[in-house]
């Protein structure tokens, strides 16, 4: 698009080019302007008041196209170096392209500077400024035979490296594409302003993140360490969850094997951004078996990172997840410790009395819960099936009832401790039955066939009105003989008399 004329150009000649481009985006797949032009300013912050650009530039980065605007060429003037870049090239959302050498071994003069070509050292003319937003080669660049300098030849190769990256990733947004060019850029030191900038680095802004697929999980050894690594740029794989229940969007993958048995700490501590935290099992992104997730176990500063425990299995492989809260990304600091496993051994026993009860009236069912240790078993719980022939008429305050089922629960109960629970149980109706109960806890059981325990009931008939109570069988067949015996003795002190 020409904008020029007598060797000049208008400002709504520009814009109405950038216009143009905004309108046939989708016609034409347009993803970068070039713009290798600007004044004779020096701008050291971004240009906002009066700016005719901040609009349209605006504008075309939300319909997908990145504005590409060399810095300008005259950081000297008379001699004496000035900082500070042309307009448009501060605009916001633009990106600013400066230029360096991409050779070495000769002297070259330009019309306000000499220098001394090196690879990668920014060229004494090139205009630059905090705001800069990137490097490129432009001293010297062959032509039509001809060697020829400037930032107007920078801006080319970055407008080229945006519709390459579009393409290579076309579901990408023209702000990840920005993102991409400047943080994977190789850091170029410009001595004029003691401040780096990123070089153009097109195959390294390609690369995803090396653990971005759950199948490329960088691989963790040891009982303890700690590693880093980026998500910026990474994505989130079809099927994958949803880590520490966020939607999240920017996940990448370590995955790590047991060397023994114990409790895992796993940490970011150290990430620059929210992260969210998951830890699973399985060989398929999308069937994997959660473990363990953590949103947010603690603050550093502004930035919320996560924390978990999970008892791991010696030889087990567990894959984490680090994802970043609302699609966040960032550096990160990913630490994990092996400690010894925390267990506990609860044995569990049942006393009722009386254990033969007449219906209608009441006994007491003692449950007794020891922890043998080593460890402090937390929630501990106690659970008792109550059969058909009674039900509960009192409960301790730490035992609730649904249905048959009373659960008890105590917070937590040291090694070597005990805890009791009385239940009154009221007999409602005949029979013999088995009072069944079982503890359990949070914490790993060494030796689980101590948890259940089990006591027998008989439960005899309601006694009649009157208050006389039915003798069994067998106390009758007992009367009868001896009524008997009585009857004999009597027929025989009449028969002497």
């Amino acid at each position: 698009i020409d904008v020029f004329q007598n060797g000049g150009a208008f400002d709504v000649d520009v814009i109405e080019g950038i216009n143009w481009a905004i309108a046939n985006q989708a016609i034409w797949q347009i993803a970068a302007i070039n713009m290798s032009l600007g004044d004779t300013s020096r701008n050291t912050t971004v240009c906002s008041l009066g700016n005719p650009y901040r609009t349209p530039i605006a504008q075309a980065r939300n319909a997908g196209i990145l504005t590409v605007i060399s810095s300008g060429n005259s950081a000297y003037a008379s001699g004496t170096f000035s900082p500070g870049i042309a307009s448009p090239a501060c605009t916001a959302q633009a990106l600013s392209v400066g230029a360096v050498f991409d050779s070495a071994g000769f002297n070259v003069s330009f019309s306000n500077c000499s220098d001394q070509a090196e690879v990668d050292k920014p060229v004494c003319f090139s205009q630059v400024a905090p705001i800069l937003s990137l490097l490129a080669p432009g001293a010297a660049i062959d032509v039509l035979g001809t060697s020829s300098y400037g930032t107007s030849f920078a801006a080319p190769f970055v407008a080229g490296a945006v519709a390459v990256l579009r393409s290579a990733r076309p579901g990408e947004t023209a702000a990840q594409t920005a993102t991409r060019l400047t943080q994977f850029g190789t850091p170029v030191l410009d001595a004029r302003v003691n401040t780096s900038f990123p070089r153009l680095q097109l195959n390294a802004s390609l690369q995803l993140p090396s653990n971005d697929a759950f199948t490329s999980a960088v691989s963790l050894t040891g009982s303890s360490g700690s590693t880093t690594g980026t998500s910026v740029l990474a994505t989130k794989e079809p099927g994958e969850p949803a880590h520490a229940g966020n939607a999240g969007g920017a996940s990448v993958w370590w995955k790590w094997t047991a060397p023994g048995t114990g409790t895992l700490t796993l940490s970011t501590a150290g990430s620059s951004f929210d992260t969210l935290l998951a830890v699973y099992t399985g060989t398929d992104v999308a069937s994997l078996a959660p473990v363990a997730a953590n949103d947010n176990a603690g603050t550093g500063g502004a930035v919320t990172t996560s924390q978990l425990t999970f008892n791991a299995s010696a030889g087990s492989t567990y894959w984490f997840a680090v994802d970043g809260f609302g699609g966040a990304a960032g550096s990160i600091a990913l630490n994990w410790s092996l400690a010894a496993p925390v267990s506990a051994d609860l044995g569990l026993s049942l006393g009722l009395s009386p254990a033969i009860v007449v219906a209608g009236t009441s006994t007491t069912l003692t449950a007794t819960v020891t922890n043998n240790g080593p460890s402090t078993a937390q929630t501990v719980t106690v659970t008792v099936a109550l059969p058909a022939l009674v039900t509960a008429s009192s409960l301790p305050a730490p035992c609730a009832i649904a249905g048959a089922t009373v659960t008890c629960t105590q917070a937590t109960l040291a090694a070597g401790a005990s805890a009791g629970f009385v239940l009154v149980l009221r007999a409602v109706s005949p029979g013999d039955a088995s009072i069944a109960a079982s503890a359990a806890s949070a914490t790993a059981d060494l030796n689980a066939s101590n948890n259940p325990a089990a006591v027998a009931l008989h439960v005899d008939s309601a006694a009649p009105p009157g208050g006389d109570v039915p003798l069994p069988g067998w106390s009758l067949l007992l009367m009868g003989a001896s009524l008997l015996g009585v009857l004999t003795r009597r027929a025989g002190r009449g028969r002497k008399g």
